[in-house]
């Protein structure tokens, strides 16, 4: 699949380290997404290649032009760079917009969906959440946002208007934890026991028909997974959205063995290429000149993702996918390794 060429046909700026950016597709054709799933920006500087995932926040049922928003990173490369120089009529290299933290939508549902975002991890949950609001005429969602304080909030007014406008069906709940003294809302960090309050409050539906979006920092989100499962909700309700960029170290612990066999159908084309024991399915197909999708590295944005049709491949620490996503057998390249002698993986 060629890769996406993506011109700047808007800059906007939403808080003072943050801005969004939307795009116009060169091909002239239209770009399809799901509410939820993300670009991934190719970008070389200094002669290095950089690749960096970035939440599309607009709806695919409405806006004309997708778009990114991207929050500045202490030491960030490509988010600082592209923040301090993108600018209108410029034209990006993305791979196709992935990822599997979107909701199945149905036009007769009646669910309840909780999204809780922390500070940049809004922007998933904003397409999210306006596409609910206009698929699901009869589904509720509730928003809890934590920030730093009121300026650090994106798409605040955004967001107010939505609330007045969907009075009956959204709520939001902001969190700040350096708010300023005359600050109404909550104060603090968000807490195990702050979690099971606003849900217990919240909740309008069964148990059964209510699902979490979650989306922030490691800890903030393990408060809220553990706190909605103390609850007595199903792990599988729970939808989580992480882009960690810490590379993974290759170790020592598979046993020494002979090269494994991988066989991979991807874009029309058929490889068979040898990974060395131990070594990652993303690590030996670009080390044999196979260029597949990928992003983080580190088996948390799923950019890399493939089928296992044949073959066991071995991705266990790496929580990004659910329970019921692993046994249609979805897998990790890049952190996937093989384990029977050969695999057969299929990337679509």
């Amino acid at each position: 699949m060629v890769n996406l060429r993506l011109k700047v046909v808007g800059k906007v700026v939403e808080t003072s380290d943050s801005c969004t950016f939307s795009f116009e597709n060169t091909a002239g054709n239209t770009l399809f997404y799901k509410p939820g799933q993300f670009l991934t920006v190719i970008l070389e500087l200094k002669g290095e290649e950089h690749r960096r995932s970035y939440s599309l926040c607009t709806v695919p049922v409405k806006d004309k032009f997708p778009a990114i928003t991207i929050k500045r990173v202490d030491g960030g490369v490509v988010s600082n760079h592209l923040i301090d120089h993108l600018k209108v009529g410029d034209v990006l290299e993305c791979l196709h917009p992935v990822g599997m933290f979107f909701p199945v939508l149905d036009l007769k549902n009646k669910k309840e969906y909780f999204l809780f975002a922390a500070g940049s991890g809004i922007t998933p949950l904003y397409s999210i959440l306006q596409t609910i609001l206009l698929k699901e005429p009869h589904s509720n969602v509730n928003l809890i946002y934590s920030n730093k304080d009121e300026s650090s909030i994106i798409f605040k007014s955004k967001i107010d208007e939505l609330e007045l406008q969907f009075l009956d069906r959204l709520k939001v709940v902001h969190i700040l934890s350096r708010p300023i003294e005359t600050w109404q809302g909550f104060k603090g960090r968000l807490t195990n026991e702050l979690v099971q309050n606003l849900v217990s409050e919240l909740i309008q539906v069964e148990k059964t028909n209510v699902l979490f979006f979650l989306c922030g920092p490691l800890e903030f989100m393990n408060t809220c997974k553990s706190a909605i499962v103390d609850l007595g909700f199903s792990s599988e309700s729970i939808k989580r959205e992480d882009f960690a960029t810490t590379k993974v170290v290759e170790t020592d612990f598979y046993p020494i063995d002979d090269d494994k066999e991988v066989k991979l159908f991807y874009n029309g084309k058929e490889y068979d290429f040898l990974v060395p024991n131990g070594k990652s399915i993303l690590k030996g197909a670009l080390e044999n000149g196979i260029r597949i999708p990928y992003s983080c590295e580190s088996g948390v944005c799923t950019a890399c993702i493939g089928t296992c049709i044949e073959g066991e491949v071995d991705f266990s620490f790496s929580d990004a996918l659910s329970e019921n996503e692993k046994k249609q057998g979805y897998i990790l390249t890049c952190v996937g390794k093989p384990v029977t002698q050969k695999v057969v993986i299929r990337i679509d």
